[in-house]
This record gives C-alpha cells, sequence and structure tokens, in this order.
C-alpha cells in the first residue's frame, strides 16, 4: 500500500510542477506580449468597447463655422493638404454632432461647481461620440470617431465656448489636457482621456505627469496659441507645406515649435553648429526634448564626432528611443542596437501601421521576457519528459 501512495504521490508531484512551470511560461509569454504591443491592444478594446455601444446618428450638418477652434484646425488640414473634403466633411459632422448632444445634455450654472460639473458632462458626452487612440491630426480622426488628449482639448473648448466659458490647452511632455479658470482666477484641470475619454479630475502631482520646468510646459494657452502650436504639429504630416521656418521666428520661447523647427533643419541636414549649441543650451531647461537631442545626436555624428555622440545617444531614456534612436545607436557601433535593429525595424514598422510606434524599453522588455518564457517552457518539456520516462519505467525519479 505504501509502494502505491509514494508511487501516486510521485504521479501527482510530477503534474503539479509540470502545470506550475507552465502556468509561469503561459504568464511570461502574456508579460511579454503586453510589453511589446499593450498599448496597441488597449488601443483595440477601446474601439471595440467604442462600437459596441455607439448606434451611429442621425444627419447633423457639416457646415463650417469658424467661430470653433476644432472646425478651424479640420480647415487647416484641408488647406495643408492633409484631409480631403469629403473626410472634412465627415469630421465636421462628428464634432458637430459631439456638440449638439453636449448643447441637449450638460446644463450649466456659473458658479465653480456648475463649471465643474459641465465639464464632467461635456467630457462623458466626448466618451460617446470619440473612442481614445493616439491621434495627430484632427481631420482624418474625427471623421473616424477617434480623439486622444489634444484633440479631446479642442473639443472641450469649444464644448465650454458654447456657454461662452475660455477653455485652455494645457501641454505635457507627450501629453495635453484641459484647463479652465475658477471664480478666483485659479486654474482648475481636467484629464480628458482617462476611462476611454470619459474623463476625470487631473491629478498633477502624479508620476504620469512627466516633470519639467521649461515655461512651455505646464502652462495653459489659449484657442489661437493652440492653432499655431497645432501647425507644428502637423509639419510632417503636411509633408513640409507648413511653413516651418516662420512659425518659429515669431514663437521662439515655444519649446514644441522650437522642436519640429530644429527636426526639420536636421531632417533637411541643415543644423549648425550655432544650432547645436543653441539646441544644447535649450535642454537644460527643456530637458524632456527627444528631438532636440535627436538634431544633435545628428548633427555631433555627421561631423564625426562619435564620442559625443555617444553620450547623447546615452542621454535618451529607452522610452523615448524610437526608431531614428535606434538606427543611429547601430550606426554608432552599438552592440545591443546592431544586433536588433531588423527585428525591431520590424516591430516598429507593425506598430506604425497602427498610428503607433515602437520604444527601445517596451521592445527590450517584451523580448526578455519572452527569451525568459521559452527557455522556462523548452525546460519544463525537457524535464517532464525526463521525469515522466523515468515514473512510468521504475516508479522511480
Amino acid at each position: 500500500m505504501d509502494d502505491v501512495i509514494k508511487f501516486i504521490s510521485k504521479w501527482l508531484g510530477w503534474g503539479l510542477a509540470t502545470f506550475a512551470a507552465a502556468v509561469v511560461s503561459l504568464f511570461l509569454f502574456w508579460a511579454s506580449f503586453l510589453a511589446l504591443f499593450g498599448t496597441l491592444h488597449d488601443d483595440n478594446n477601446n474601439e471595440e468597447e467604442f462600437h459596441n455601444r455607439y448606434s451611429g446618428t442621425t444627419h447633423v450638418s457639416s457646415a463650417y463655422d469658424g467661430q470653433y477652434l476644432t472646425h478651424r484646425l479640420i480647415k487647416m488640414d484641408l488647406d495643408y493638404g492633409i484631409t480631403t473634403q469629403e473626410t472634412m466633411r465627415n469630421a465636421l459632422s462628428n464634432v458637430s454632432q459631439y456638440l449638439k448632444s453636449v448643447n441637449a445634455t450638460c446644463s450649466w450654472q456659473n458658479t465653480d461647481e456648475g463649471t465643474a460639473a459641465y465639464v464632467a458632462c461635456a467630457n462623458e458626452r466626448l466618451h460617446d461620440n470619440f473612442y481614445y487612440t493616439p491621434s495627430v491630426e484632427v481631420s482624418n480622426n474625427y471623421a473616424i470617431h477617434r480623439s486622444d488628449c489634444d484633440t479631446n482639448t479642442y473639443l472641450m473648448i469649444d464644448a465650454m465656448r458654447m456657454k461662452g466659458m475660455e477653455g485652455y490647452i494645457v501641454y505635457a511632455p507627450g501629453h495635453a489636457f484641459l484647463a479652465w479658470k475658477d471664480s478666483f482666477g485659479n486654474y482648475n484641470y481636467q484629464e480628458t482621456t482617462s476611462y476611454n475619454n470619459k474623463g476625470k479630475p487631473a491629478d498633477l502631482s502624479i508620476d504620469w505627469y512627466t516633470k519639467t520646468i521649461d515655461k512651455s510646459y505646464y502652462t495653459p494657452v489659449n484657442a489661437q496659441m493652440a492653432e499655431q502650436i497645432y501647425n507644428a504639429l502637423i509639419y510632417d504630416k503636411s509633408k513640409g507645406r507648413v511653413n516651418i521656418d516662420t512659425l518659429y521666428s515669431k514663437n521662439k520661447e515655444n519649446a514644441f515649435i522650437a522642436d519640429w523647427y530644429f527636426y526639420a533643419r536636421d531632417k533637411q541636414h541643415k543644423t549648425k553648429k550655432s544650432d547645436a549649441q543653441l539646441m544644447l543650451s535649450l535642454l537644460h531647461t527643456d530637458f524632456t526634448s527627444t528631438d532636440k537631442k535627436m538634431a544633435v545626436l545628428h548633427y555631433l555624428m555627421r561631423n564625426n564626432q562619435k564620442d559625443k555622440a555617444l553620450v547623447m545617444l546615452d542621454n535618451i531614456p529607452a522610452e523615448k528611443c524610437g526608431r531614428e534612436c535606434f538606427a543611429a545607436g547601430a550606426e554608432l557601433g552599438q552592440l545591443r542596437f546592431v544586433i536588433f535593429k531588423k527585428p525591431f525595424f520590424i516591430y516598429d514598422d507593425y506598430l506604425s501601421n497602427h498610428a503607433l510606434s515602437g520604444k527601445v524599453k517596451s521592445f527590450r522588455n517584451g523580448i526578455i521576457l519572452f527569451i525568459m518564457a521559452l527557455l522556462l517552457a523548452a525546460g519544463t518539456l525537457i524535464v517532464s519528459a525526463l521525469n515522466f520516462k523515468k515514473i512510468k519505467s521504475t516508479g522511480k525519479v
């Protein structure tokens, strides 16, 4: 009887050990997937959730109304050849539907509490009409019910304008959100993207809001300045039709416009020594700017200053190091970039098809977790097979 119990316990031990190792392997594979494609997974879930509940709308006017910031930006897209007349009409119609729904369902009282309630309601209507996904140009995204942090904020500014209030956009490194003034003249902030664009009051103390001391960040700007900045944001989409030189000459103090100006000069191989020196000076306060760092890095590489280029490369955080950064690392002979250049480019190409981009941190973490999962799975199969044979043939491990 004891021999039977021992034999059964060996089988049970083998089964539990194999099962536990398999579970850990599956967990590591899932963690690898989330590291590599977590943002894409979330965006797809946002889209699916939206289409499951969105029933469409009746015909809403697509007439252009220049009093609204969103309409002016959509028109700007058309003027720069970024969108078509049909897409513009769809975008205007969807924006009009949003504003109509806000006007119909969101009451407003001229008090601080009343304004906060109106903002919350307008954000919920935004959730009803647009799902969250990274966006750049307003027209092509509004037209298919997509919107992100800055495009959300443009909509919210227009929703506030309908009640005679002035809304502001606040830019943070890699992000943007809404602001308005209360009766004391102090700013209140709304994070518009939370819960697939339902929004919530913004808590700027949390680490999610990247900290910086450059005055272009965390300083609310009005709709007119937002238009100027939007010109710069669509520089790439416009294929150079935006006159970035003129825009920069009028807004040299603005970090976003400066980023795109130096980006354009870098792309055209026009960066001069004085440009590089200026960017290095600006980086003392605008230390989160990857565009300026990349422009300096390329300048140093073109002028055979490899040691300084390597220092600049190391100064770019892994979570900000994308395709151009990876290519620069490979060109500078850094082994980790040379070995993984092709796989990273394939990864980035795939994400680019979904309006995203690859970053070294997510790629590195995903690959490490995948290799760990693969080794554990392979080891589990080998050890389990050997132990299985021993138990089956001799009853001993």
